[in-house]
């Protein structure tokens, strides 16, 4: 079933990760995998993920940093 929003171009995710709640820290969606490997490589029993669900909206870029795309 697809939710959607008005206003709402796409899910954006704010996540944490740590070896409890307590020690978790901000990291990006991209770096799930990564964590968990160094979980997995640490042979930690246990860790705390947290993944929360928010909407997100795409921005235009400013123009100078269209211009630098449009050149390159």
């Amino acid at each position: 079933m697809k939710i959607t929003v008005t206003g709402v171009d796409f899910w954006d995710f704010d996540c944490r990760f740590g070896d409890d709640e307590a020690s978790s820290e901000v990291i990006h969606v991209s770096a799930i995998n990564k964590s968990i490997s160094q979980a997995e490589s640490r042979k930690l029993e246990s860790f705390y993920l947290e993944i929360l669900a928010k909407p997100g909206r795409r921005s235009k870029k400013p123009p100078e940093e269209q211009q630098i795309i449009e050149e390159d």
